[in-house]
């Protein structure tokens, strides 16, 4: 259920954003906000930085919803897996939805879809381990505090990529 959410979630969010694109006609004044939002995801990796400006991670999930069985799982899902208001966003969350404007609906509703299953991947594995007797709190400690230091050099990686790539995009569709 928390995996269904999370899809569920994140390709009707980033799917929304895509539509709206698509009906201001993808203009590539869109593509540049994209392109400017991947710079910034740059610098952000480069300087280390773990928080966003004006960032949310103090605002936790509704506890007394995410814990009511299927309802709450999928809620909960839902949440971390459109991934804007979590404790776990960077700057490449936000390139993502300013792709989404410049990509249009098809793009942006795939691009939610497998930003939700990565979002909720940890979740899924805990689930299919054999072992019943993984504690939920320590995936979520290792996802936000262990893995986030690992992680950086990857972040800057695809930063790095999807900005050449965004930027040359928005060269061809300039006619530069």
């Amino acid at each position: 259920m928390f995996t269904t959410g999370a899809v569920l979630a994140a390709a009707a969010t980033y799917g929304a954003f895509g539509l709206v694109g698509s009906m201001l006609g993808r203009p590539s004044a869109l593509l540049l906000l994209a392109v400017a939002v991947l710079a910034w995801a740059c610098l952000w990796y480069l300087r280390g930085r773990y928080r966003l400006p004006g960032g949310r991670e103090a605002v936790q999930a509704n506890r007394d919803l995410a814990v009511r069985g299927p309802a709450g799982m999928l809620y909960f899902g839902a949440l971390l897996g459109v991934g804007l208001l979590t404790e776990m966003s960077t700057p490449l969350v936000y390139a993502g939805a300013a792709l989404s404007l410049s990509q249009g609906l098809g793009w942006a509703a795939l691009y939610g879809v497998g930003f939700g299953l990565g979002r909720s991947s940890p979740a899924l594995a805990a689930a299919l381990i054999p072992r019943r007797d993984v504690n939920p709190a320590e995936i979520a400690r290792v996802m936000v505090s262990t893995n986030r230091k690992r992680s950086r050099w990857l972040g800057l990686v695809v930063s790095v990529g999807a900005f050449a790539l965004a930027t040359t995009a928005a060269a061809g569709r300039l006619g530069l």
